[in-house]
């Protein structure tokens, strides 16, 4: 449902609106929350980028996605190709 989500406010909002920003936020640390690393993974890099992009460097909104990839990594997933990303 949350894939869903997702998909249906990055057609009609954009990718990088705040409100499809915060749905798949969410849709990650669903993921990571669940265990499901495989799923989470590919979805962080543009995550980041994109929260980054809008939102800048040093705000919150990127910092809460750079946490996801802490618990990424945490958890076994490879978050090596997010370290050009820490805020």
């Amino acid at each position: 449902m949350l894939r869903q989500l997702v998909e249906a406010r990055s057609r009609v909002l954009g990718a990088t609106h705040p409100d499809t920003l915060a749905s798949r936020h969410n849709l990650v640390n669903t993921y990571l929350t669940v265990g499901n690393t495989k799923r989470a993974e590919p979805e962080l890099p543009d995550l980041l980028a994109d929260t980054k992009a809008r939102f800048g460097p040093d705000h919150n909104e990127a910092r809460n996605v750079q946490e996801l990839a802490q618990m990424l990594a945490a958890s076994g997933g490879d978050a090596r190709h997010l370290d050009s990303f820490d805020a």
